[in-house]
């Protein structure tokens, strides 16, 4: 069974067929979204580097304001990723941080307005976001490092196979 196949015919328990995204390859752009916490400059920076060392077009998102522990006021987090996810220039996107804000961007939008899947990067709380695509919309995800969690500390804390160029 081919894989194409194989993944029109997954299904999980909520009867939505599994949908994965187009591939990330060398030039891709991946938005930069901030669900919960702030990354903090020089993190971001590094992040930045990484992922343009390791062949991607990076979008940071535009400046925020923290509000609390929060990187923006909620409203301003839930339209950043809606319209990141509904944007056709955008290939993928990676989460700046994790952490406890990113259940508050669970929004029916997201179920209803945004219909190609796109591969979403993180880990920590983004996986609330993950999981609620996955339920509502079928779409695969990617459970990995984030721009100021894990891509900050360079290629030295990538395992082997993620230092080399996305090809």
């Amino acid at each position: 069974m081919s894989r194409t196949s194989l993944a029109s015919s997954a299904r999980h328990s909520s009867g939505v067929s599994a949908r994965k995204p187009k591939a990330l390859r060398a030039g891709a752009r991946l938005a930069v979204f901030a669900p919960a916490s702030p990354g903090g400059d020089a993190a971001e920076k590094r992040g930045f580097a990484e992922l343009t060392r390791l062949g991607f077009s990076v979008e940071p998102g535009s400046p925020k304001v923290s509000e609390g522990y929060f990187s923006a006021p909620t409203a301003e987090r839930k339209e950043e990723l809606v319209s990141a996810l509904a944007d056709p220039r955008i290939d993928g996107l990676i989460a700046l941080r994790g952490g406890y804000g990113s259940n508050y961007l669970l929004d029916e939008r997201l179920s209803t307005e945004v219909a190609t899947p796109k591969c979403l990067i993180g880990f920590s709380d983004v996986t609330s976001l993950q999981i609620f695509l996955w339920q509502r919309r079928g779409w695969t995800s990617i459970y990995g490092p984030m721009v100021a969690a894990g891509l900050e500390a360079g290629a030295q804390a990538h395992p082997k196979d993620m230092n080399r160029r996305v090809s």
